[in-house]
């Protein structure tokens, strides 16, 4: 995983009543099948590359939260990226996930999870760790600083709290007036 901003698609998928390291079995050869490389997983985790003329275009990542599974797919290129694209590749590997379902022998799918290692290659999880997935904590998590998202957060509450104290002392909210913006610095030179 790579400390970067490009575009990328999360979904929450909820297990029911599948055990989560059946889900990343199913996961793993649902990679298979539709070819992805570098495929790891373990018993909380799953990781994957999906290539596009034998170059890195995706990662895929799941994580286990009790009952839910936290899928992401992100760029990893700049170029000729289509921010759809991941999208499709969570839709596209839900959708196998679930046909391989139907088609696998839970007796089959105990075993398989049970020769998952507990941990995953330590390239793969130092930098897993660095971009683990944000769980389902709303929209306010956008203004908490962490790794790799330390500025933006810190930068936006300025704003929210410099508009706030100009409303309150009498700024117009809709059509401030000129200069009113100059007082509050709109013209610093």
């Amino acid at each position: 995983m790579t400390p970067h901003s490009f575009p990328k698609y999360t979904q929450t998928y909820t297990l029911d009543s599948l055990p989560g390291t059946h889900f990343l079995v199913l996961a793993q050869k649902a990679a298979q099948k539709l070819g992805w490389e570098k495929t790891y997983t373990n018993q909380t985790s799953f990781f994957a590359h999906v290539l596009s003329e034998d170059t890195i275009e995706y990662e895929v990542q799941i994580t286990l939260e009790e009952d839910k599974a936290y899928l992401q797919s992100e760029s990893v290129t700049n170029s000729n990226t289509i921010a759809d694209r991941n999208k499709e590749n969570i839709l596209i590997l839900i959708q196998t996930i679930e046909e391989l379902q139907s088609a696998i022998q839970p007796e089959d799918l105990t075993q398989q999870a049970s020769e998952l290692p507990s941990t995953l290659p330590m390239e793969i999880s130092e930098a897993y760790h660095e971009t683990a997935l944000p769980t389902d904590r709303g929209w306010l998590w956008a203004f908490v600083p962490v790794e790799g998202y330390f500025v933006t957060p810190i930068l936006i509450i300025l704003n929210i709290v410099i508009f706030i104290a100009m409303a309150l002392a009498g700024v117009g909210i809709i059509e401030p007036d000129t200069d009113s913006l100059i007082q509050w610095g709109a013209n610093f030179m």
